[in-house]
């Protein structure tokens, strides 16, 4: 599991590269715009909803079954 956290690290630290354009010249309503409406973005920033609910999930459920072997103490 940590070569995997290790490995997804790694690659969100190099940027990604969409598209080529410079998108410094935008404003933040049309750079908004563009983050949301663009399908390769979209397809990213829906790939990071979805890891952060199963991330979510998983540290529940990993908090739920530590205190029920604490009340088994």
């Amino acid at each position: 599991m940590r070569l995997i956290a290790a490995v997804c690290l790694l690659l969100a630290a190099t940027p990604l590269l969409a598209h080529p354009g410079d998108h410094a010249g935008l404003s933040v309503a049309a750079f908004s715009g563009h983050v949301l409406l663009e399908p390769d973005h979209l397809f990213f920033v829906m790939l990071t909803a979805a890891v952060g609910v199963v991330a979510y999930r998983m540290g529940k459920r990993s908090a739920l079954k530590e205190a029920r072997a604490e009340t088994k103490k």
